[in-house]
């Protein structure tokens, strides 16, 4: 699954009503395969733009694709 696909799954099973007073930005970048994704939460709802990134992001999460996939499948977690 691709990166750009994998985030529109999320903005799917995102569950609005949850999400409806958050916002935030997130830069996400993946060095091992020269991705990057600006990901917005707004108006309960999480949109990307690939090739983009914002100029004060919340967050920028910076990990290799292969890693990323680690986490998509639940092998690994996240670490701060």
């Amino acid at each position: 699954m691709s990166t750009e696909l994998f985030l529109n799954f999320l903005g799917i099973k995102m569950d609005s009503r949850k999400a409806e007073r958050m916002r935030f930005t997130i830069n996400l970048v993946t060095p091992d395969n020269g991705e990057k994704f600006l990901i917005e939460l707004a108006n309960a709802t999480l949109t990307n733009l690939k090739g983009y990134l914002a100029d004060g992001p919340d967050l920028t999460l910076t990990i290799n694709r292969s890693d990323l996939e680690q986490t998509m499948i639940g092998a690994k977690e996240l670490e701060g």
